[in-house]
């Protein structure tokens, strides 16, 4: 009816021409059994739809599906807040204002999916209207989400060649180490030998410096004797 008032299609007539040209597929074939030359094609186009589309009791229809109505994980509090408001405008169009706000309330409260909210309005919110408690709880969100720490990221890398690498590293540590302790080993031992060496010629001069002594001694003696 909307686009009706827009475009200015005041007469039955031009309604009905409208409506039957923008209808397709399945919703094209309920004009098989409608005149649209009618004098009520327009009731009757609508009420063929509505029995083809439609549930059989539209109102209590929508009344369950308010009374069911959740926030779910993919909808916001302000979604959450319109899709209440739909349902019971189509459910109940004639209710009263205080009705209206004492029933859309007490549905956003429990159909919220935050238990720490409903806890949170149930105890400062008892007398607030409808909007002002969907105000409560946004300003609630927000601060929550404040003040809620941001989660680790872990960055999850290939070590693989980090071991292999650390592995090849320790090894040439491990290999230098036992080079140069061979190396040392090995100037310990030349040292060794060398100072046994040196001993042992040592010993042997002192052994042989007494005999030498004593030939000297003789030879000495020879040649002073004085001749007979």
């Amino acid at each position: 009816m909307r686009i009706c008032k827009i475009n200015e299609w005041h007469d039955a007539v031009t309604r009905v021409n409208h409506l039957t040209i923008a209808l397709e597929g399945p919703a094209a074939e309920i004009l098989r059994d409608i005149d649209e030359n009618a004098p009520d094609a327009w009731d009757r186009i609508w009420e063929a739809l509505r029995r083809r589309f439609g549930h059989i009791d539209d109102r209590r229809e929508t009344m369950y599906r308010f009374d069911s109505c959740k926030q779910t994980d993919e909808m916001s509090i302000q979604e959450f807040e319109t899709k209440l408001r739909t349902l019971y405008a189509e459910a109940w169009p004639h209710a009263s204002p205080q009705q209206r706000e004492s029933d859309l309330k007490r549905r956003f409260e429990d159909g919220l999916q935050q238990a720490e909210m409903r806890q949170f309005l149930r105890l400062h919110a008892q007398l607030d209207s409808f909007e002002a408690t969907v105000a409560n709880a946004r300003e609630f969100y927000n601060a929550q989400k404040a003040t809620k720490p941001k989660e680790a990221i872990r960055i999850v890398t290939d070590t693989s060649h980090d071991d292999s690498a650390n592995l090849t590293t320790e090894s040439a540590i491990v290999k230098g180490m036992e080079t140069a302790a061979k190396t040392l080993g090995d100037r310990l031992d030349k040292i060794l030998t060398l100072q046994t060496s040196d001993g042992r010629r040592t010993t042997a001069d002192d052994r042989d410096r007494p005999n030498k002594q004593t030939k000297r001694d003789k030879r000495n003696g020879q040649q002073s004797r004085p001749p007979n």
